[in-house]
């Protein structure tokens, strides 16, 4: 970046400069006025998705907080040692986290207040919860067979029709997460055939387990994965309706995005290179082929075009759902790497792909864009508004340098040290800002909070060392009840 470009330069030639003046024309959030001070430990890792108004904070050796999004206090604490158990990620859906306690599966649970429900022996592992259910492996004690149940956010055993019986040998990472609940379908992974299906919100089977991947329906479709059993044989993307019907025929390479208000991006067949294109939900193409491009969210869409003959031509445009994506559309940024592009790695918690406008209560739609976050499956970097413009988020930096000749230079940039995750239809989005010599710190500072949509800090992160956690963490099992199943 330039700012530490001109921190950097060598005794030698920074004589040559009289002055740089660096003027910040658009404001940080102001970390001193922030209603919450947060204590995090050291090196802590903080999730930027808030379910049920609850914020996961990663701290060492596995160990899992909970923080309130509303309060900002602890609901569960650095004191209870719970942990993921490097098999979860510990989130809150429907009420409900699952977790582990001296290598014991436990249940969170908000619901009539903090609460630790502590299962049966017989359960070894459990999944994620997504909308209040989680899959559990349970040890038979008299035969010493494993079968894989599902609980409820009480703990309780439900849909025992879907009980796997003697699945065989569960690996660490074979007891996969099912998927949410949308549209009355969920997805979920039978360990014996090694394939994925789809029950119903009653936990009844409508689609047999039979694909490689499948993800949430949306519009009535859902794309899945299917091929042959061995790892270099073809497999190809499609999209089946709630029959299990192919509705559109597998033949894409790469993973899709779902399909929102009427579109959903696929790659080119035949292609050798990474085209995007359209489709509708009767698989027609409903573009041209772009570097890449993804389906509306809130009434926009994105897409990248590169013209060889006309320079100014190329870069990220915007295209109104409804209407055809089209190449003489309007640049509104020249840099293709401004934007995380929907494909590749970017996907989201429940693994659908495509970046994601957030509408606020004001109307305005943002998204963040620039990178890729792979630990929390989130798109972070910039937050930018619906047509590309910069927003009250990103720190605008004008730097003026003038030589013994007296010349002087201006260059406009935008602080590249700070990183937006996104609000993903919540109130807060999480951030990171590098503070560093041209903000008068001596040296680089990272600090880490929530703003809200109103660019205000809601609350920001201090670091307790580890070794002082034990005292200086708030304390909240006196709070928490623990049941016992």
């Amino acid at each position: 970046m330039l700012v530490l470009c001109l921190l950097s330069i060598p005794s030698a030639h920074a004589q040559l400069l009289k002055a740089s003046k660096v003027e910040q024309t658009s404001k940080y959030p102001n970390i001193m006025n922030s209603h919450s001070d947060v204590p995090v430990p050291r090196g802590a890792d903080i999730s930027p998705y808030v379910f049920d108004n609850l914020v996961v904070v990663y701290g060492d050796y596995g160990r899992l907080m909970y923080l309130s999004a509303q309060t900002w206090s602890y609901v569960f604490g650095y004191d209870l040692n719970l942990s993921h158990g490097n098999k979860i990620t510990g989130l809150f859906s429907g009420g409900a986290a699952a977790a582990y306690r001296d290598g014991k599966p436990v249940v969170l649970t908000t619901i009539g207040g903090a609460t630790i429900i502590n299962l049966p022996e017989s359960y070894k592992r459990i999944t994620d919860f997504k909308d209040g259910v989680a899959a559990v492996e349970k040890l038979n004690p008299k035969t010493y067979n494993t079968e894989i149940v599902y609980i409820n956010a009480r703990g309780e055993e439900i849909y025992p029709d879907m009980a796997q019986k003697e699945p065989g040998y569960v690996g660490t990472f074979d007891l996969k997460t099912q998927g949410i609940l949308s549209e009355n379908m969920r997805a979920f992974y039978d360990l014996k055939l090694k394939r994925w299906g789809y029950m119903d919100g009653n936990g009844r089977q409508v689609i047999a387990p039979q694909f490689l991947e499948a993800l949430p329906f949306r519009e009535g479709l859902a794309a899945v994965l299917v091929g042959g059993k061995n790892s270099w044989d073809p497999k190809f993307w499609g999209f089946v309706d709630k029959s299990g019907n192919m509705a559109i025929e597998a033949v894409y390479q790469r993973k899709p995005t779902s399909f929102n208000e009427g579109y959903a991006a696929v790659s080119v067949v035949g292609s050798t290179g990474k085209p995007m294109k359209l489709i509708d939900k009767n698989g027609k193409d409903a573009s041209d082929e772009f570097e890449w491009i993804n389906p509306p969210y809130g009434g926009i869409g994105l897409f990248s075009y590169k013209d060889r003959s006309n320079r100014d031509n190329s870069g990220v445009k915007t295209y109104i759902a409804g209407s055809r994506p089209y190449r003489d559309a309007p640049v509104i940024a020249k840099d293709k790497d401004y934007f995380t592009p929907p494909e590749g790695d970017m996907q989201d918690i429940n693994g659908e792909k495509g970046i994601i406008f957030y509408i606020s209560p004001g109307g305005h739609r943002w998204a963040a864009v620039g990178n890729f976050d792979g630990v929390s499956n989130a798109p972070m970097g910039w937050i930018i508004a619906s047509n590309g413009a910069h927003t009250a988020f990103d720190i605008k930096q004008t730097i003026n340098t003038e030589t013994p000749q007296g010349k002087v230079t201006t260059k406009d940039t935008y602080e590249t040290r700070n990183y937006f995750y996104g609000f993903y239809n919540q109130h807060v989005a999480l951030f990171y800002y590098g503070y560093g010599q041209a903000q008068g710190f001596e040296k680089l500072e990272w600090v880490k909070g929530f703003v809200d949509a109103g660019n205000n800090v809601a609350a920001h992160f201090t670091d307790i060392d580890y070794d002082k956690c034990d005292a200086m963490m708030p304390k909240t099992a006196q709070s928490v009840r623990q049941i016992q199943k």
